[in-house]
């Protein structure tokens, strides 16, 4: 199952997409958000949003002030 998705990069594409997801959230938010705001809004677990916005403010494509996301 695994070699199938690298195969189709299917795993690597959903990880993009739900990126998207988040980046998406925080803009139609216009202000800073929550954790559980943006898991709330995308329908995503907290831990798989938290994942990704770990992942996006390495690459410095959000910021974390006093626990909100923007």
């Amino acid at each position: 199952m695994e070699e199938k998705k690298r195969q189709n990069g299917t795993g690597s594409i959903r990880s993009v997409e739900r990126a998207f997801d988040v980046l998406e959230a925080l803009e139609r938010g216009r202000q800073p958000m929550r954790l559980t705001d943006l898991g709330r809004l995308t329908g995503m677990p907290k831990a798989t949003v938290q994942r990704l916005l770990g992942a996006l403010e390495r690459r410095s494509m959000v910021d974390k002030i006093q626990g909100r996301y923007q």
